[in-house]
């Protein structure tokens, strides 16, 4: 295993929101996820700068694909 490899393994299903912020130098991803044990959602953040832009793009797509399925799931319940 590589140092400092972080990992979040969760049910795309917990997935509430997500950020990515990007200062040119520095790119992070911040995700929120539902947690039972927890009052209230947990949080995540990965140091994205090394990613070339299409995989940054192909993951933010991916994320809102799924969050947006998940809302629209929501809305119904």
């Amino acid at each position: 295993m590589e140092y400092r490899v972080k990992r979040a393994e969760f049910p795309k299903s917990k997935l509430i929101n997500f950020e990515v912020s990007d200062y040119g130098i520095y790119a992070s991803l911040k995700i929120y996820i539902r947690s039972r044990r927890k009052k209230g959602p947990r949080s995540y953040r990965f140091n994205i700068t090394f990613l070339g832009k299409k995989k940054k793009r192909g993951m933010i797509e991916s994320l809102r694909k799924y969050w947006k399925k998940i809302k629209q799931f929501l809305k119904w319940i």
